[in-house]
């Protein structure tokens, strides 16, 4: 099933979509670190849990700051990367 989406809306959702997925991956792996390599270290895992903040914020901002047209670099990457698929 495919989905057509045109213009700014398509623009949107994927900028959306890739924002959280990627900031999701990024979370993932973090969570592996503090559960396989940092295990017992309180200190550790401080760290880490202020650097899955530090990460969902970043993505949050990158996307705001997409979306209002300040930083539209994320979108153009996106379409770059996509269109040779």
């Amino acid at each position: 099933m495919r989905i057509r989406l045109s213009g700014a809306v398509g623009g949107v959702v994927l900028v959306v979509i890739t924002g959280v997925i990627l900031a999701s991956i990024v979370d993932g792996i973090l969570s592996f670190i503090e559960k396989y390599v940092v295990k017992e270290d309180e200190s550790g895992k401080k760290f880490i849990s202020l650097l899955k903040k530090i990460n969902w914020g970043f993505f949050i901002l990158f996307i705001i700051l997409d979306l209002i047209g300040v930083f539209p670099l994320f979108r153009t990457l996106l379409f770059a990367l996509f269109s040779r698929f």
